[in-house]
C-alpha cells in the first residue's frame, strides 16, 4: 500500500525536464553522472547545475542512483517509470530538442534563416 502511494506521488511530481532526464538515462548504465550532465547540457542547452538538480531529485525519489566514480542508472522504480513513458519519451525529446534548436536559431548560431534565404534566391 505504501509503495503504491509512493509510486503515485513520484509520477505526479516529476516535471517535463525531470521526465526527459529519466528518459535519456533509460535502462542503460551510464559511465558517470558527470558525463551524463555534460551530454544533457550540450544536447539541450540546459545549465549543468539544473541537470544536477534534476538528477538529485530523481535520486531522492528513488528513481536513479549514482555515486562519484560509479555508474548512473535507473533503479527498478525508475525503470518502471521509464517503461511507462512509452511514446511520451519521443515527444519529450522532440519538444526539448526543438526548443533548443529554436533558441540557437534566434541567436544566429545555426543560420537557418540565412541559409533558407540563400536557397530560395
Amino acid at each position: 500500500m505504501v509503495q503504491a502511494y509512493y509510486n503515485s506521488y513520484t509520477a505526479q511530481k516529476l516535471t517535463r525536464r525531470e521526465l526527459l532526464v529519466l528518459a535519456e538515462i533509460g535502462d542503460d548504465a551510464i559511465d558517470s553522472a558527470s558525463s551524463f550532465v555534460s551530454y544533457m547540457s550540450e544536447s539541450y542547452g540546459f545549465s549543468k547545475s539544473s541537470v544536477w538538480y534534476n538528477l538529485n531529485k530523481l535520486k531522492e525519489l528513488g528513481l536513479a542512483e549514482f555515486e562519484p566514480g560509479r555508474e548512473l542508472r535507473l533503479t527498478s522504480n525508475g525503470i518502471a517509470r521509464h517503461t511507462a513513458l512509452g511514446s511520451e519519451r519521443s515527444r519529450l525529446i522532440d519538444l526539448f530538442s526543438s526548443r533548443f534548436l529554436a533558441s540557437l536559431d534566434e541567436q544566429g548560431s545555426l543560420g537557418f534563416r540565412g541559409e533558407l534565404e540563400r536557397i530560395r534566391t
